[in-house]
Order: structure tokens, then sequence, then C-alpha cells
């Protein structure tokens, strides 16, 4: 490949290696976020699906987990990974577009500057392989239309099946696909003997994730249903607050270029940005409706913004727009490097239970606490799934979350929980209370721990024992 034998300064491995060694410089200095916890356990709990998601994610960190152990460090490289091959899939789609090694060097260090992403290329999340996934469809459907082969049939279909695998709304890019062929009346690739193969493959790749649903009474697919598309009514205002939020989160001059980056291919009748424009069409409807509907996590968008984001800085750069691509990339790369230093270094003052690093610090020690003063007679407790996700994880055990819904936790944890005792671990930011919340025949606090970083209060956690619990108020 061109892009590959010419080892300067704009080749691909400039971005690739600099944010790949970035990443990992700062992967040991924080303890796990919530989902990051949550996906180790199920590395820790192996199963063909899980209640909150397919089991991709899990299945990814088994091996590092089985064999080097699990802890900050082997959880984000995965995600490390990851990242750099999805940097190397978009250098080398704008280079497609464009033919201009520096055009596709700025798409990529666009790409890794944009907050969301510097997150999701750290720390593995559903998104972050499904994102590696979209890139290696695209590029794999590409080759099915130049050659309709058994074997590309058959890669095609593996590959759907593994992002189905990572995460369902991988649906969005059958639509897309279906639509392609529609537009360009492509009936030969649809109606071919070997479609039935590559159908057969996909399924066949998800075929844990039927058998655990149905031996499930089809539990993740509700949830998933629900979760995603939940809500009594349609809202603008909703719509407006999730795409404000979005706006920050991608970059705000980065997410205006994505945009941009769209309505760009929408334009151009060639093939790969028919391609992309209808895999961005179908991900921005499916998210559109979700957003009006109730309130959206900025990273189920990525799959439009990981295509959209190098997409626009290419079309600018051949549009010779160099000054809107160097600010706008210089601007997100700063924020996003200030943000990798502060969280080795903790060189902020942030008042106390009010720190960015408040469900990232403490949590270790505050499960190891728990661990070690708990009665032996006693299990830990906490209030949330979300907590539970890092108490279990850093306690090495499983956990009570006292709570009405019905998850993961409730599959791990199966006791009947009335009449047992258990040690609450109660966050001080949290307005949720062990007194308020559970009915225990007595409650005693038996020790507090601060988590501090430079004498300011992280977070706080009391813990408090809940003797023969009767149930929730």
């Amino acid at each position: 490949m061109p892009i590959l034998e010419r080892q300067n300064f704009y080749s691909v491995w400039t971005p690739l290696l600099f944010f790949f060694f970035l990443r990992l410089f700062t992967a040991p200095f924080f303890g796990l976020g919530v989902d990051e916890a949550h996906y180790l356990l199920y590395a820790l709990h192996p199963a063909l699906s899980y209640f909150d998601h397919p089991p991709l994610v899990g299945w990814l960190h088994m091996p590092l987990v089985y064999t080097i152990g699990a802890s900050e460090l082997t959880a984000r490289i995965p995600p490390i990974l990851l990242g750099a091959g999805t940097t190397f899939f978009a250098y080398n789609l704008v280079f497609e577009l464009t033919d201009n090694q520096k055009a596709s060097f700025w798409a990529a260090v666009g790409l890794n500057s944009s907050f969301i992403f510097g997150a999701l290329f750290l720390m593995l999340l559903p998104d972050t392989i499904l994102l590696f996934l979209l890139f290696l469809l695209i590029n794999t459907f590409i080759r099915l239309l130049k050659t309709p082969s058994l074997k590309n049939y058959l890669l095609f279909g593996l590959i759907l099946g593994l992002c189905g695998l990572s995460k369902y709304t991988a649906i969005t890019f059958i639509f897309a696909i279906l639509a392609y062929l529609i537009q360009t009346k492509n009936r030969a690739l649809f109606m071919s003997k070997y479609t039935v193969m590559s159908v057969i493959t996909a399924a066949i790749t998800i075929l844990p994730v039927m058998i655990w649903n149905f031996q499930n009474h089809f539990a993740s697919f509700t949830y998933q249903g629900s979760h995603v598309a939940g809500g009594d009514s349609f809202s603008i205002l909703t719509l407006g607050k999730n795409l404000l939020i979005e706006f920050v989160a991608y970059s705000p001059p980065l997410f205006i270029i994505a945009i941009y980056g769209f309505l760009k291919v929408f334009k151009n009748k060639k093939e790969l940005p028919q391609i992309l424009f209808w895999f961005g069409l179908f991900i921005v409807l499916f998210f559109m409706f979700t957003a009006l509907k109730k309130p959206a996590l900025p990273h189920w968008i990525s799959p439009f913004f990981v295509l959209f984001i190098p997409v626009g800085i290419g079309f600018l750069y051949n549009e010779e727009k160099y000054k809107i691509i160097i600010y706008s990339v210089i601007f997100s790369l700063i924020l996003t490097i200030l943000i990798h230093l502060e969280l080795v270094f903790k060189l902020g003052y942030f008042a106390d239970l009010k720190s960015p690093f408040r469900d990232i610090y403490g949590w270790k020690e505050s499960a190891k606490i728990a661990k070690n003063i708990k009665p032996i007679d006693s299990d830990i407790g906490v209030l949330n799934w979300s907590e539970g996700s890092r108490v279990s994880f850093y306690a090495n055990e499983p956990i009570f979350v006292a709570d009405t819904r019905y998850d993961q936790f409730d599959i791990w944890y199966d006791k009947n929980p009335i009449g047992r005792n258990y040690l609450f671990i109660e966050t001080k930011s949290s307005k949720q209370k062990i007194a308020d919340k559970c009915n225990c025949s007595e409650l005693l606090k038996v020790g507090s721990y601060d988590a501090k970083i430079n004498n300011r209060t992280v977070e706080g956690f009391n813990y408090i024992l809940c003797k023969d619990f009767k149930g929730l108020k």
C-alpha cells in the first residue's frame, strides 16, 4: 500500500504511535470507571452472553485477565490496541477519498483528539469494539462489491456477526447496506447463491446471544429495547439537550466538521462516499429517534463521528481550508493532552466531593476496606449497580445491589437477601442513604474512609452494617 511505503512525518504511524504511547502511559494512573469494571466482571464470570450487552466486550478481556491478571493496565490494553487499529483504518479511509497523505494525517489526529474517542480508546466499552469492526465491515463490503466470491461472503457474514456480538445497535449497519444495494439496484449481490452462506455465518456467530436470551426469557433484548428506546413521548427539548452534550463531548469544532463531512458525502455520488452516507444516515436516524424519547449517552452515536470527523477533515483539506483544520484539531488536541496529564499527575484542586475523579478514585481502597472489616457472616452491599461494578471487581466477590431493578447482578448474586447481614458501602456524595432505603433489624456504622487528592475529599465512604435485612422500604 502506498501509505505504508512512505515513512515520513505524515504517515499513519505518527498519530497511531503518538496516541498509543500517550494512552499506555496514562492507563495505570487512575481507577476503573463504572462501565470498565462492569465489563471486566464479564470476563471473570464467563457466559454465552449477559443481561446488559452481548458478550464480546467480556470475551476480549479474557486472554489478559486469565494470563496476566486483571488490573487497570491490563484492562486498558485491548481498547488502546483497538484505538490504534481504528486510527489506521480511519487514515486509510481518508486516503481513499482524497489521495492525500497530509489530509489523512490530520484526519487521524483529529479523530484521536475528540474527547469521547479519547475515552473509548482508553477504556473498553462495547462501542470501542464496534468502531473497529465498523471499518472492517465497510472494507469487506467494498471487497464484496468488487469480488463477490464465497470467501468474501463468508468474511462479510463473520464480521457482521461480530458486530452483533459487540452491540445490538449494529443492526443499523444492516439497514445501511440494504439501502445502498437498493439505491444502486444491485440485485446480483443480494440474490447470489452465496448470500445464504453469509447469513448462516452471521447467524452462527451471534448464536451465543440467541441461546442466552432464550434461556433467560429474552431479558437482554427486552432491557435494551427499553433502555435505548424507552420513554413515553417525544420531546424536542430532550433531543436538544442530547445534541448539546454531544456537541461538547466530541469537541465543538470537530462536531461541526463531522456534520460537514456527512453533508459532503451526501452530495458526492461516487461509491465510497455513498456507502458512507447510508451508514451515517441510519446511525443518525436511529439515535435521533432515541434522543427524542430520553437522555442518551454521548458514546451511543460514536459510529457516526468515527466516520465523519476524519471524512470532514479530509474534504476540508482537499478544499484547502487548512486554517479551519489546524485550529480545530490543535484546540482539541491540547485539551486532550491536558486531560491525560491531569489523569496522571492530578494537579487540579476541586472542592470536596466535586472532583471529576469521583468515579475513578478511591473505590479500590474502599472495597478492600469493606472486605477486611465485614463480619464473617455478612456480604457486601451497595445501593445501585454502578457502585456494585467497582466494589465487586475490587473486592473480588459477588455483592448485593439493594434495588428493585432486575439486572446482571441478580444473576451473579443469586442468594435470597432476606434475613442476611450486609455491610453496606454508602457514598457521601449520593443522595441515597441506607436508612432511607433498607429495612434492617439494626443499622450500625462501623467505619468510614475518605479518598483524598491534594488534601481535598474526592469521595467519602461510610460502612454501615445492616443486620437481618428485611427488604427495601
